[in-house]
């Protein structure tokens, strides 16, 4: 009963892992999406009074994007760690699992294992540089 349990409790937590995954790349998506958006209503609106601060808009993007996927990347690990300890109690093998398998990587790849985590932080720094830069750009003319 118990092991049907943590059985389980393994798959939708592995199911949740991979949903907040999928989150996170809509959250990339959307922040494009929302800063070309803005940008082309600011490019054929300039004349407009308010369009000095709509350049700054932008910048919201990247910034809670950040936010989320901190928040996101936070629970993943959570997740991990539970997850790690059902394997190791349920799975008398030395890599017996999934959480395990990925904790063995990284202590034997700590760059590579890094790389994947270093991407997504890139995007939304280079993001919000960008936006920063733009809004500079058209506003401190």
């Amino acid at each position: 009963m118990c092991e049907t349990f943590h059985i389980e409790e393994f798959k939708a937590l592995r199911a949740e892992i991979d949903a907040r995954v999928k989150e996170g790349q809509t959250w990339e998506s959307l922040a494009i999406t929302a800063t070309a958006a803005v940008y082309a209503w600011l490019a054929t609106n300039s004349d407009k009074e308010f369009s000095e601060i709509g350049w700054w808009i932008p910048v919201l993007f990247p910034l809670f994007g950040m936010l989320r996927h901190g928040a996101l990347l936070l629970r993943i690990v959570q997740i991990a760690e539970y997850i790690r300890s059902i394997e190791e109690t349920l799975a008398n093998e030395p890599l017996a699992g999934w959480e395990r398998h990925l904790l063995d990587q990284r202590k034997r790849h700590p760059v590579r294992s890094r790389l994947i985590s270093f991407s997504s932080f890139a995007f939304w720094a280079t993001l919000l540089i960008l936006t920063i830069w733009i809004a500079l750009e058209f506003t401190c003319v």
